[in-house]
């Protein structure tokens, strides 16, 4: 999978849009908001595996459980990674569009991607995009 040759304002769009969509769950969750984000640079969603599978946090962890036996978005995102080709990088490393973790406040721990400004992640919040310093980002993988 790779970045359609418009992928810049593809995310541009997405992203606008993501500000004022809120969090919910088995839509527009920190996973799911991730994959939309990939899905919008690449045209490939990887996450055909979770999407309205789930409406509760309970239903979420289950469903994470049962994609890589535990209930961890981490392993999560480094499964769909391995399987898409998308390779780790170091957290100071990732660029625009590259796919982020955090688990700072107000997250416990979330997936978002690197924002366009190339400073901050964005990530799905409460009452729509929320953005964070990129120097807080845990690990991060490149969006080929």
């Amino acid at each position: 999978m790779s970045r359609l040759p418009d992928w810049i304002a593809r995310l541009d769009v997405f992203l606008a849009l993501s500000d004022s969509r809120p969090f919910e769950w088995g839509a527009n969750d920190c996973a799911l908001f991730a994959c939309s984000a990939i899905d919008a640079m690449t045209g490939r969603d990887p996450g055909e595996h979770f999407r309205a599978r789930y409406k509760t946090a309970r239903g979420a962890k289950e469903r994470l459980r049962q994609f890589c036996g535990k209930a961890s978005l981490e392993r999560t995102a480094e499964m769909i990674c391995e399987e898409e080709g998308f390779e780790e990088v170091a957290p100071a490393f990732a660029q625009r569009g590259d796919l982020v973790a955090i688990d700072q406040p107000p997250f416990d721990a979330a997936l978002g991607v690197v924002d366009l400004n190339g400073r901050e992640c964005v990530f799905a919040g409460p009452h729509g995009a929320t953005r964070l310093p990129l120097a807080g980002a845990r690990r991060a993988w490149r969006i080929a």
